[in-house]
């Protein structure tokens, strides 16, 4: 029965996603939009699992025709999103399911699969960064720009205005370099949820495998290092475009560092038995830090990636 709740899924997201695209009205694009979203989350864990039940005629067929499906509602311009997004969907959760049924470790597969999001995510965005950010970034600057004129109007002097917005647009429009890498790990965000979804599933269903490590464990392979090294090496030295990219890949990468960070510090605030009030006031603090609290937890997940504070290679999300 879940086998063909999952393709009505797939037909169900062709026809969401083409719905919300040709929407003029922005409330009824973005309600259509979300519901399209949970659905993704949904087919990611749903296609997984017909993969691992060898489901493969039933996957293949299906994907195709939902494929053709959102082909003939969308037309032909929109090509090339449907190549990349589907092929994004499909290759993904198949790799979760194929590879679960080969016995690999959990933790190996989501690295595995989020590789091949991430390259599906930059081949399917890549056409509209560059729109994208000039759209922003004009829009941010008439943003400021009328800001300066409120500002003016009531009274205020050339040399507050400017001292009053101007570190504020250049930080904002100094945002707007990172679309290339929020895109991806937006990409990357429902196929994260529809993993621990399959993988908690798993569970409840008796499967014995190589189980995923806790949250406490988890932590960056060391290997990853060099390519840190690279991207600072490439902002250090690099102007232009090379500096652009340098920058999205060091936000790309700190994130995943933040998160083995935080798995850091949880594993050592359950050592200390601290009352969940305790750990409530601590966790509201480091987010009342912003970017100071998120260098700091992206340089612990950095520092335990080769010191391993915890002594959990084995256990680790970094570790067979």
């Amino acid at each position: 029965m879940e086998a063909y709740l999952v393709l009505v899924a797939m037909f169900a997201y062709a026809g969401l996603t083409s719905f919300a695209a040709g929407q003029s009205s922005f409330w009824s694009g973005l309600l259509v939009g979300t519901f399209a979203y949970f659905v993704l989350i949904y087919l990611y864990y749903g296609i997984a699992v017909l993969a691992l039940n060898r489901r493969n005629t039933l996957l293949w067929v299906g994907g195709i025709a939902a494929f053709v499906t959102a082909y003939m509602l969308s037309g032909a311009a929109g090509l090339w999103n449907l190549l990349t997004g589907w092929s994004m969907l499909l290759f993904a959760g198949v790799i979760m399911g194929r590879l679960t049924l080969m016995g690999r470790s959990q933790h190996r597969i989501y690295l595995i699969g989020l590789v091949v999001v991430s390259v599906f995510a930059v081949a399917h965005y890549l056409p509209y960064w560059q729109p994208m950010m000039t759209a922003l970034g004009e829009f941010i600057s008439d943003q400021f720009a009328q800001a300066r004129e409120n500002l003016v109007a009531m009274g205020y002097g050339a040399d507050a205005v400017r001292e009053n917005l101007g570190d504020s647009e250049r930080m904002s429009l100094a945002l707007v370099k990172l679309v290339p890498s929020m895109t991806v790990l937006a990409a990357i965000l429902p196929f994260s949820l529809g993993y621990l979804v399959f993988n908690y599933r798993l569970r409840g269903k008796g499967y014995f495998g190589p189980p995923l490590a806790p949250f406490i464990h988890w932590k960056i392979p060391f290997g990853v290092t060099p390519l840190l090294i690279v991207a600072i090496l490439m902002r250090i030295l690099g102007s232009g475009a090379v500096a652009q990219a340098a920058d999205n890949l060091l936000l790309f990468l700190s994130l995943f560092y933040c998160l083995a960070g935080l798995a850091l510090v949880e594993f050592y605030l359950r050592k200390l038995n601290l009352v969940r009030a305790l750990k409530i006031a601590f966790y509201i603090f480091l987010f009342l830090t912003q970017l100071i609290g998120f260098f700091v937890a992206a340089l612990l997940g950095f520092i335990d990636s080769f010191v391993d504070w915890r002594k959990v290679q084995r256990l680790s999300l970094a570790q067979e």
